[in-house]
């Protein structure tokens, strides 16, 4: 498991990438003429995937090498067998890649702000979007190299930072880890920084089912059955936090 210094080296990391993210956007967005919505969405369609693009890039490096990092130490920790790090046997974590298909599907749903009285409320949703993109290229990178073969990995934990959220803290279960492929990072928006940690203890504790339950992807859902969905997860959180109330998480 990591420890908590190094969990805090990540989570700056992601800190130092969304600073970046949200200064490239406010300089991109002094030359969008807001008299002209076509050509601001335009020029944004053209930008915020580009710069998803190379940050995601730097996300999954930085994801990529941790997890390496980390792999090594659980070899030295006696989790993997040594055999594992021999030429004919070694491990190279691959990058995972921003979607950015949905990147322009949500820069062109939240442009519909540029023909409002109001456009200047769009700069922090995109910056929004582009770092909770960016950002999960990295957790996207973890999940892909922990269930990757040859990874000696058992699943990944979730690292909540201080002052968290109840959604993240339920989540977090405690330590426990994901060992279903099938899950997925569940994040609340506008932006999270919980961190994916690959855990190589064979011992690990798994989460329980409400863990898996609340991090489904809701997008295919029914209108019916993401009400449904909310509800078994609000009440689930009721139990564990009583007295808490859902609230974004914060930088």
């Amino acid at each position: 498991m990591a420890t908590d210094a190094q969990i805090t080296e990540v989570r700056a990391a992601n800190i130092a990438l969304t600073a970046r993210i949200e200064a490239d956007l406010a300089n991109f967005w002094r030359f969008v003429d807001l008299s002209r919505p076509d050509a601001g969405r335009n020029g944004l369609l053209n930008f915020v995937p580009l710069l998803v693009q190379r940050y995601g890039d730097m996300a999954s490096t930085v994801a990529a090498d941790w997890f390496e990092s980390l792999r090594f130490d659980a070899i030295d920790q006696g989790f993997i067998g040594k055999l594992a790090t021999s030429t004919s046997k070694s491990f190279t974590p691959k990058l995972a890649t921003p979607d950015l298909v949905a990147v322009a599907s949500d820069v062109r749903f939240l442009a519909g702000d540029l023909w409002t009285d109001t456009p200047e409320i769009l700069l922090p949703k995109l910056q929004a979007v582009a770092t909770r993109h960016v950002l999960q290229v990295g957790r996207e990178t973890t999940r892909q190299n922990t269930f990757a073969r040859g990874s000696g990995a058992r699943g990944w934990a979730r690292a909540t930072r201080p002052g968290a959220c109840r959604f993240c803290r339920a989540l977090a279960a405690r330590g426990g880890v994901y060992t279903q492929e099938s899950a997925r990072f569940a994040s609340h928006k506008p932006k999270c920084n919980c961190v994916s940690v690959p855990t190589f203890d064979p011992s690990a504790p798994e989460v329980d089912v409400m863990a898996y339950t609340a991090s489904r992807n809701t997008s295919k859902m029914t209108d019916s059955q993401k009400e449904q969905h909310r509800a078994s997860v609000s009440s689930w959180l009721d139990k564990s936090f009583p007295g808490e109330t859902d609230h974004p998480a914060a930088e």
